[in-house]
């Protein structure tokens, strides 16, 4: 075959390689349009949850009153020992380590 052929065997023409051109474009944009609406879907996600969760109040409130001349008093000191017994009525601190 002479070398002139053969260029020509391997050529492609210009209507061809421009409709495949378009082609890649428009997948290309379709593809971009994909992804940013993934991202809108997951702050939209996000936003919904957080809301959700939001909703809700969640508290928890404890009281416990030590009367000091009746019943036992746990003292923690600031050694870390624990002191459980009587509460003494005329409180010294000497008890405890103080």
């Amino acid at each position: 075959m002479p070398e002139e052929e053969r260029k020509d065997n391997l050529s492609v023409p210009y209507d061809v390689h421009m409709k495949a051109m378009e082609l890649e474009e428009r997948h290309i944009r379709r593809l971009v349009y994909t992804i940013i609406f993934t991202i809108i879907l997951l702050f939209a996600s996000n936003a919904a949850w957080l809301w959700f969760f939001n909703q809700f109040t969640i508290s928890a409130e404890s009281t416990v009153t030590v009367d000091g001349k009746e019943g036992t008093a746990n003292y923690v000191g600031g050694n870390g020992d624990i002191t459980n017994g009587e509460y003494p009525g005329n409180y010294s601190g000497e008890d405890y380590g103080y």
